[in-house]
């Protein structure tokens, strides 16, 4: 399928005939409109079910999340991610982050890029307290327990990964993992 082609379908399915444009790359973000657009196309995650995810010898519980797809050359893709790659083409691995509460909103201005890293070292620059949320908290303790192991409260703070990260958004989410002897006394 062409670019043009699936440009015009995403604008379709979105229900602004701005964005077909905007993903071509022939106007930019100011003509887009500032409220959501909803995608009328094919969604997953419609209702958010708890299921029991196996990571080692522990069973984690997921959610699945809410996410807009469109068919494209075979496989499914998330529409936000996709407009993104055809837009700017980035060369470092990224995840999109809504902005918006809407669920299934596919407005690019409600969205924004995020490079993602998998190991932090002591040169690379971290985080200030008031930049970290719940969400970085969240996916920095999976990569800190998906590469090492740590048995205490202290490993876990101490942790490169970790550096900065305030304890009271670290505390929530051990206890929800029910790692409640990692936390502290």
């Amino acid at each position: 399928m062409k670019k043009e082609t699936l440009a015009k379908r995403i604008a379709q399915k979105a229900g602004c005939p701005e964005l077909g444009p905007y993903i071509l790359g022939l106007t930019e973000k100011e003509t887009l409109p500032t409220h959501c657009l909803p995608w009328q196309g094919m969604r997953e995650g419609l209702v958010i079910r708890p299921r029991m995810v196996r990571v080692g010898f522990e069973l984690r519980m997921r959610t699945s999340a809410q996410v807009s797809r469109i068919r494209f050359q075979g496989q499914k893709h998330q529409v936000n991610r996709l407009i993104k790659i055809l837009r700017d083409d980035p060369q470092e691995k990224f995840r999109m982050r809504k902005i918006c509460p809407t669920p299934f909103c596919v407005n690019p201005l409600h969205w924004e890029m995020v490079v993602t890293t998998t190991v932090l070292t002591q040169e690379e620059p971290t985080m200030d307290l008031d930049e970290w949320t719940s969400q970085d908290v969240e996916e920095m303790l999976e990569i800190l327990f998906t590469e090492h192991n740590p048995k205490n409260w202290d490993e876990v703070i101490n942790a490169p990964l970790m550096h900065g990260a305030p304890p009271a958004l670290i505390v929530p989410i051990l206890k929800r993992w029910h790692k409640n002897h990692l936390c502290p006394n």
